[in-house]
Formats: structure tokens, C-alpha cells, sequence
């Protein structure tokens, strides 16, 4: 940019000067990431061109404009981008949700009778998916032995959590007649 100062006599100097503008901060990913806990996701910014560092707090796995997080809890990373010839720089934000794992747990009677309907509850929220492909909160299987359910239940932000339950199946008894002898009389007991 061009420069020029005027007196109160009227004379001009002229002289250029460079502006650099301090670097502008740029978010990539449109919407905040959700993760599950245990999980790790990418975050990074983009702050045009220009010879830049990049300070991220919390710390963060990688260096430069995008970095791998995997916190254990929601948190807002904070990076602070400066450009290294004329020190200006610029702060940007970005938040990563946490999501929590469902806590699965199943309520059944694990022992029935041959030919009897068990009934298997699950608990944790969302929604459910059953070994037995069946997708509602309860379910009743009439398993004809030893035979081992499991539940996937899936939250809200798609973290999952899992629960299974075994149920035995007792035979029914066999029940004979036996009758001596085989004929009776009227008036008498066998």
C-alpha cells in the first residue's frame, strides 16, 4: 500500500508500506463432531496461506492445522493460529460432544419350561437391536434348549453398549399311568 504524508506547507512524501493482515480462522467441519467416549475424531482449521503456527489447547495428538482429540469427556479445543513473520495471529473454537455409553442391562427368567415363552427386558435407552433380530425393548423367545440372547442398545449420539442373558430350558416331565391291574372291578380300587 502506498503511503503518503502531507504537511501544513503543502509538501508530500510518499513511501509504501506492507500490511499483512493478521491470519483469518476458519472452521472445516460445518457442525461440532459427537463422539463416543473411548473414541478419537479430527479436528482442524483452516487459516488461508501464509507461514502459520498453531497452538491447540488441550493438548492434542499431532501439531499443525488438524490434529487428532479423543477426549473422555465434551470439550472445546482452542487453537491459536499466529502468522510467523509479522506475529499476528487469531484464536478459533471447536467443540467436540462426548457422548456416553449406554449402561445395557437385561431383565429376564433365566430358567423355563419346554414350550413356555421367556420374557427378556432391556434397559439403557435408545434404541435396540437383539441377536434375534428383533428391535423393541422386550422380546419373548421360546428357545428349545440352553440358548445365550444379546442386546446392542445404541444412544442417541449412535454410541452403543451391550448386555447379554442365557436362559435354561428345563423338559417338561413325562408323566405315565401306570394301572394294576388292568382291569377293576366295580366296587374295588386299583
Amino acid at each position: 500500500h502506498k503511503l503518503t504524508v502531507y504537511d501544513n506547507n503543502g509538501c508530500t512524501a510518499n513511501n509504501s508500506v506492507n500490511i499483512i493482515p493478521s491470519p483469518e480462522v476458519k472452521i472445516i467441519s460445518s457442525s461440532s463432531p459427537i463422539i463416543c467416549n473411548g473414541s478419537s475424531t479430527t479436528i482442524g482449521v483452516n487459516a488461508g496461506t501464509g507461514p502459520f503456527s498453531y497452538s491447540w489447547s488441550p493438548a492434542v495428538s499431532g501439531f499443525g492445522n488438524v490434529v487428532t482429540v479423543n477426549p473422555s469427556i465434551s470439550t472445546t479445543y482452542t487453537v491459536v493460529v499466529t502468522n510467523t513473520v509479522t506475529a499476528c495471529s487469531d484464536t478459533g473454537y471447536l467443540p467436540v460432544k462426548v457422548g456416553a455409553t449406554p449402561v445395557v442391562s437385561i431383565s429376564a427368567s433365566n430358567s423355563i419350561c419346554s414350550g413356555s415363552l421367556a420374557t427378556l427386558t432391556a434397559f439403557g435407552g435408545g434404541t435396540y437391536l437383539w441377536n434375534t433380530g428383533e428391535t423393541t425393548a422386550t422380546i419373548n423367545p421360546s428357545p428349545s434348549d440352553f440358548t445365550t440372547y444379546s442386546v446392542t442398545v445404541i444412544s442417541i449420539e449412535g454410541c452403543m453398549g451391550n448386555a447379554s442373558t442365557s436362559i435354561t430350558v428345563t423338559p417338561s416331565p413325562n408323566a405315565d399311568i401306570i394301572a394294576t391291574p388292568s382291569s377293576v372291578c366295580k366296587g374295588s380300587s386299583s
